[in-house]
């Protein structure tokens, strides 16, 4: 039996009668109590560590979530190239311009700005957009990257690191932008004019990566090709009539083979110098 904690005297009419003690209650130990505390101590602070490390882990998950939905919403304005370059460095101020090998495109759209003015603006935006959507899939199911849109028109390049396969690419994929218009055509000829696309094509050297234009409005940024190869597609595609696909003498080159092609011999072009020989694709069916 445990001694009294507290002892005081007991006192009835000024006499002292006895004492008072209190005693703590008496609990019987049980085994199954020895050693309890210590125990679950030790699992309440592995608990807590544990939660906090989920709660590390949802914040993670969150985060890669919102990513992944920014890489999604990104892709529709910038180029497979550029992603892929942020991914590797997300940090970096500006992609430093490379000397590469590629075969630039341009095509541009005859009849775009008829289909304007006879069409109400929603009709017209319908199937300009059915259309593009069409061109866009082709080039890159071909491997290439739409660059820039200029109106009615795309830039298009072609960047593997077969030199060889990217004028194929072009050129397989040229080929199949005028049947996918044609067939357009075909589909809406209740509706509106013919389209026609005309196409021009280059291989060549170029410096590739972001170009920046600094004014007072700030920075501007583009992930571009440039030098003579990209300058000389697009002359060549301006030349090009309704529903050619032109090519300079080097994309001529690596095609031998596996495309036909025509001469047509040497054309002058505004700010180059020499004479171009420019050649027409051709698919077998037209039989030259």
């Amino acid at each position: 039996m445990s001694e009294p904690t507290a002892v005081e005297p007991a006192i009835s009419s000024g006499r002292q009668m006895g004492l008072i003690g209190q005693r703590e209650k008496e609990t019987p130990e049980r085994p199954d109590d020895r050693g309890l505390s210590p125990e679950l101590d030790r699992l309440l602070r592995e608990n807590a560590v544990l939660r906090h490390k989920v709660q590390e882990l949802e914040n993670i998950v969150r985060c890669t979530h919102m990513l992944e939905a920014v890489k999604v919403q990104l892709s529709k304005f910038v180029t497979p190239s550029v992603l892929a370059s942020v991914e590797r460095n997300p940090r970096a101020p500006r992609w430093r311009k490379v000397k590469k090998d590629v075969t630039v495109l341009f095509t541009d759209i005859v009849g775009c700005t008829r289909l304007c003015e006879l069409l109400p603006l929603e009709q017209m935006e319908f199937l300009i957009n059915h259309y593009f959507a069409a061109v866009i899939e082709t080039i890159v199911e071909h491997n290439g990257e739409v660059n820039e849109t200029m109106g009615d028109g795309l830039m298009v390049m072609f960047q593997d690191s077969d030199p060889y396969r990217n004028a194929r690419g072009a050129a397989s994929a040229a080929l199949v932008i005028v049947e996918k218009t044609q067939e357009f055509n075909v589909c809406y000829r209740e509706v509106c004019e013919p389209l026609r696309a005309h196409i021009g094509i280059n291989s060549g050297p170029a410096l590739v990566g972001v170009a920046e234009y600094v004014g007072t409005f700030g920075t501007r940024s583009t992930y571009t090709a440039s030098g003579m190869t990209t300058n000389l597609a697009a002359r060549i595609a301006a030349f090009a009539k309704a529903g050619e696909i032109l090519l300079g003498p080097e994309t001529r080159r690596r095609i031998q083979g596996a495309f036909r092609s025509i001469p047509l011999g040497k054309k002058k072009f505004k700010n180059v110098n020499e004479p171009v020989n420019v050649f027409r694709l051709v698919r077998e069916a037209d039989g030259g």
